[in-house]
């Protein structure tokens, strides 16, 4: 590895453990239901969201009632699409539009499903002799989708933007490569920010 390299990881550790303790405290806080500094702004769509879907936000249930939801869910997105996209071919495969508004939304409900068995696993832990462990449609729905994903992913999206990714509305922009093969513009800036 070079030095370049080296001073990369290195970097990147400081930041993740100078990260550990305000993000932490943040994710607990959201996934305790707590208020935090976002609840103004996002409060009221968190409560649209479950009036929408008849979630009932105090409503907690046991191990194998969030599990049952969790699998459920994960039946009907695979029933639905193919969330497996190890053949992807960027434009040539799927529309920017399609792009942005199909896969994003896969990016997020997948770190979505992860965060809210993690959140569950942390709660079961922590709440030894409780019987229940949350409930998966807030952390899944809601909690995550708006509180630590959409405020982390809009910087990032911002910030490739502005670093010249190109977005959903670049229809139709070629970059010539250094080999003469042609492709199409990348991916767009939010999706590449999206977290998951």
């Amino acid at each position: 590895m070079t030095l370049n390299g080296l001073f990369q990881v290195g970097l990147y550790f400081l930041v993740l453990l100078a990260l550990v303790r305000p993000l932490g405290w943040y994710m607990a806080r959201v996934y305790e239901g707590r208020p935090i500094w976002l609840n103004f702004v996002l409060g009221p769509v968190e409560r649209l969201i479950y009036r929408a879907c008849g979630v009932r936000e105090r409503e907690e249930t046991d191990w194998k009632t969030y599990a049952s939801a969790m699998l459920f869910f994960n039946a009907a997105v695979s029933f639905t699409s193919n969330t497996n996209w190890q053949a992807y071919g960027g434009e040539t495969t799927l529309s920017h539009f399609t792009q942005t508004a199909g896969l994003t939304v896969q990016n997020f409900v997948s770190a979505a499903t992860g965060m809210a068995i993690l959140a569950a696993l942390i709660r079961g832990l922590a709440r030894r002799n409780a019987q229940t462990i949350g409930n998966f449609w807030v952390d899944f729905g809601a909690r995550h989708p708006l509180y630590p994903a959409a405020p982390l992913a809009a910087p990032g999206g911002c910030a490739g933007r502005r670093r010249g990714r190109p977005n959903f509305r670049c229809l139709s922009d070629r970059v010539l490569a250094p080999a003469c093969v042609l492709f199409q513009a990348g991916r767009c800036a939010g999706w590449a920010a999206a977290p998951g």
